[in-house]
């Protein structure tokens, strides 16, 4: 008897998940996917113009690559 309560009580849980809250937040979700997304490649961007490209400095891991690419040297990369 409990159990089948219990089966009763998580299936209305599942459907007010799916049913109610999902809809209310999907557009919340969306936005912070896209700002989470903008904000990371500013960060990379950010960092990689700044510590990747010094000139006379050791270069880091990604720089070559990225300079290889923009160069249009693919075979290099």
């Amino acid at each position: 008897m409990i159990r089948i309560k219990l089966i009763i009580s998580l299936n209305y849980i599942m459907i007010l998940l799916i049913h109610i809250l999902l809809p209310l937040t999907s557009q919340f979700l969306v936005t912070c996917l896209i700002l989470s997304f903008s904000q990371a490649l500013g960060e990379f961007g950010a960092a990689f113009m700044l510590a990747g490209n010094i000139p006379g400095a050791r270069k880091r891991c990604r720089s070559p690559f990225f300079t290889a690419l923009e160069a249009g040297d693919t075979t290099l990369a």
